[in-house]
């Protein structure tokens, strides 16, 4: 027989075991209470904007951190908001909802930051007009808290931080419909999701909300993919003057784009949205949102904001020369995801209002241990000497931008890693030390870099 103290170890393991779960289980609870709700998504995309960054890179970076900048501040002006992500020329943030009038404000809000953020865009940049230009995105989901280990099957939506709090994620059937509208959007136009649409037409309180609906109008139906078992899905425009809409388009754009030509030939009205819900037996989801608005506890109205620093898609690499000429490459640890054990010249990822030089240096020094004088222009701008893309692996059909520019370390050629497993000082000339595949990119794509860079240099010191 066991003794007392196997028993009282035993009591003890159990009474443990049940402590832990019941503050597991405490906690998440406290959690659903806080992230349990109808989020909003608003998403703002500066078009045209590949176009204008292979003609002008160097202006394309001021001019994307500007656009960044603006939007985030206008917002802050006037919704309290969080960033999820960025993702290249775009960016998108969320907000619970505490009550159906707030949709209607937030909606109203969205489209004056998109057209005050152009125009602001305009007047400081020349280059901008008829160039670029913002569209947006509104879009719904009702979704619930869930950890990174833990599968939540019955969710159609979820949310979940990780890394400490740090990061906020969603995923679920309603965002992936946002993504989708999304791509439905054009300039100077905001595209706004089919249940928001069915709020925005039923729910409004005073005559000011009714006529919001007026600057809605279905554009288009669309078959989009995973959404509403390949029914047609409305797209609906929202603009705040159809009479003039056709000022907001180029004079061509009508023959390029069906959205442009339904636009300006009197589009549908939204009002047969409520059918539609009907017809595809979804009313019960409106009753469902509306419900989860109602509930929602106002006692924790300021949801965590995120870290907006960590959200930051524009990667700046720069290659690197030592006094003698030699061009740094850094190894990649074997703990890496995404290409491990490969070689590289390192990467800075720009954090919002960071100027493109301090990105490089201080990630340059926090990584290696070494300063950097980094190749400007006559004004002090980094001259990019190339670009390129990064797939994103999370999300189909989107890649983050990337530069690529030329630096000089200053002192000793001597280096303090700490991320990377090891470094080599390579004459540009000779790539022997490396095999074909030990490149993060392909060989082809690391000489291109290399010829590029050795020209930068050599114009770089001949000026000096």
């Amino acid at each position: 027989m066991p003794d007392n103290n196997q028993n009282l170890d035993s009591y003890k393991k159990t009474l443990q075991k049940f402590t832990n779960e019941e503050v597991e289980n405490k906690d998440k609870n406290e959690n659903s209470k806080i992230y349990d709700g109808v989020y909003l998504f608003i998403a703002y995309d500066l078009v045209n904007s590949t176009a204008f960054k292979t003609e002008s890179k160097e202006k394309w970076l001021t001019i994307n951190k500007r656009f960044y900048n603006l939007v985030h501040s206008e917002l802050a002006n006037n919704i309290k908001i969080s960033t999820w992500r960025y993702l290249g020329d775009e960016v998108i943030f969320y907000k619970k909802v505490f009550a159906t009038s707030e949709l209607f404000e937030y909606t109203y809000k969205a489209f004056d930051v998109m057209k005050t953020s152009i125009k602001n865009l305009e007047r400081e940049y020349e280059d901008v007009k008829n160039c670029l230009s913002i569209k947006s995105c509104l879009w719904i989901a009702d979704v619930q808290y869930c950890t990174k280990d833990e599968n939540n099957n019955s969710a159609e939506n979820i949310i979940s931080y990780f890394e400490n709090n740090t990061i906020v994620d969603f995923l679920g059937i309603d965002i992936d419909t946002g993504f989708r509208i999304k791509n439905y959007s054009h300039k100077n136009i905001m595209v706004i999701s089919a249940d928001l649409a069915y709020i925005l037409n039923e729910y409004h309180e005073n005559s000011l909300d009714e006529l919001l609906k007026n600057n809605m109008r279905i554009v288009s139906y669309e078959k989009l993919n995973g959404v509403w078992n390949d029914r047609y899905y409305p797209i609906i425009w929202y603009y705040n003057d159809w009479e003039n809409i056709d000022k907001c388009f180029y004079y061509d754009d009508k023959f390029d784009n069906n959205l442009v030509k339904n636009a300006i030939n009197k589009p549908e009205g939204t009002g047969i949205i409520k059918n539609i819900f009907y017809d595809l037996n979804k009313v019960n989801k409106i009753n469902n949102i509306i419900k989860s608005i109602n509930y929602a506890d106002k006692t924790y109205e300021h949801v965590y904001q995120g870290d907006f620093n960590k959200f930051a898609e524009v990667h700046c690499v720069a290659v690197c020369f030592n006094q003698n000429g030699s061009i740094l490459f850094v190894k990649r640890p074997s703990s890496k995801s995404f290409k491990p054990n490969t070689w590289e010249f390192g990467c800075s990822q720009l954090k919002f209002q960071e100027s493109i030089e301090d990105c490089i240096k201080n990630e340059y020094n926090k990584s290696f241990g070494i300063n950097l004088n980094i190749y400007n222009d006559s004004q002090n701008n980094p001259i990019p000497i190339k670009t390129y893309k990064i797939p994103n692996r999370h999300a189909e059909q989107e890649v983050r931008p990337g530069f690529i520019f030329i630096a000089e370390i200053e002192g000793e050629s001597d280096l303090s890693l700490q991320k990377h497993e090891s470094y080599k000082w390579v004459n540009p000339n000779d790539l022997k030390a490396f095999n074909e595949n030990e490149f993060v990119s392909t060989k082809e794509d690391i000489e291109d870099t290399i010829s590029r860079a050795k020209k930068a240099y050599e114009i770089w010191r001949n000026n000096e």
